[in-house]
């Protein structure tokens, strides 16, 4: 493979469609920079160098650059344990609550309630990450109260990222639902202290680019995966889909996808077999609009 005139070192070398950006390769014969002995240049020489991608000869690829907080970092992965071949004649949600995410529950603004299945899970703050009532990215912080319940503050269009916040790791599951029908909206497993739910909205005033996802499953398990999204005022539709078996499945977009604010994004999973676990995971960047 060839870099400005230069050759990877053969023992080193691998096919481009499978050389990892970022490697640490060694470039050898390069012209560019050779040795210099008595005020004479002699031959090229051998460096090492870090691979990239070159990031201009992508067409499309147009991220602008600002400073924190404009432009941030997101990555949402899930985790379901008991994955069927088909609920309710839907794929289902890579998250640890299980079956299908109940993107409905929220479609109003709602009050949450948070309750813990341990009575011992008491003064033990607990931060959530999602959207308020007008769609805006909000983080708050509420203190258990055992099994009793509590109520989350604000009123929440979404619900993506909620944890243990404290100096005391909760003893049992913790759970969200919404005040109205009851439906579970987020869950913090014992031994996570985490939500694992791959789904996130993009906030109000804030584009989304996705860089990448990956997924993987059971061992001697398959399962078809999808990446769904949902723009403000539109439906659900697929926008990728692969057959994951036993290895980790990978995609990296080289020209990052744009994702308009509201836009909603879940992976799913749908198995051959019953009772299979599977994980999933995708990044952002988050940038602020002009």
């Amino acid at each position: 493979m060839a870099i400005n005139n230069c050759m990877l070192d053969p023992e080193v070398r691998d096919p481009k469609s499978t050389m990892e950006y970022g490697s640490y390769v060694k470039v050898v014969d390069d012209s560019r920079y050779p040795p210099v002995s008595g005020g004479r240049p002699g031959s090229p020489w051998n460096h090492y160098a870090v691979l990239t991608r070159d990031v201009d000869s992508m067409p499309g690829l147009s991220i602008p650059i600002r400073n924190n907080p404009d432009q941030t970092f997101v990555q949402k992965y899930g985790f379901n344990e008991d994955l069927d071949a088909v609920t309710n004649g839907h794929e289902q949600t890579i998250w640890s609550a299980g079956g299908v995410y109940p993107w409905e529950a929220l479609d109003a603004p709602q009050t949450l309630l948070i309750t813990s299945t341990s009575v011992t899970d008491t003064d033990i703050n607990i931060s959530i990450q999602g959207l308020n009532d007008n769609w805006e990215l909000v983080t708050e912080t509420v203190t258990l109260l055992g099994t009793n319940t509590a109520t989350v503050p604000g009123m929440w269009r979404r619900i993506f990222r909620a944890f243990v916040d404290d100096v005391t790791p909760v003893t049992g599951d913790v759970v969200f639902v919404t005040s109205d029908t009851n439906a579970i909206v987020a869950e913090i497993m014992l031994e996570e202290q985490q939500t694992l739910m791959a789904i996130y909205t993009v906030p109000a005033g804030y584009t989304a680019y996705l860089t990448c996802f990956e997924s993987s499953v059971s061992r001697n398990e398959d399962m078809l995966l999808r990446l769904r999204i949902r723009e403000f005022g539109g439906v659900f539709r697929t926008q990728h889909i692969a057959q994951v078996y036993e290895a980790p499945y990978l995609y990296n977009y080289d020209v990052y996808k744009p994702l308009a604010e509201k836009t909603d994004i879940e992976l799913t999973g749908s198995p051959t077999n019953n009772n299979v676990s599977a994980h999933g995971a995708f990044d952002l960047i988050l940038i602020k609009n002009v």
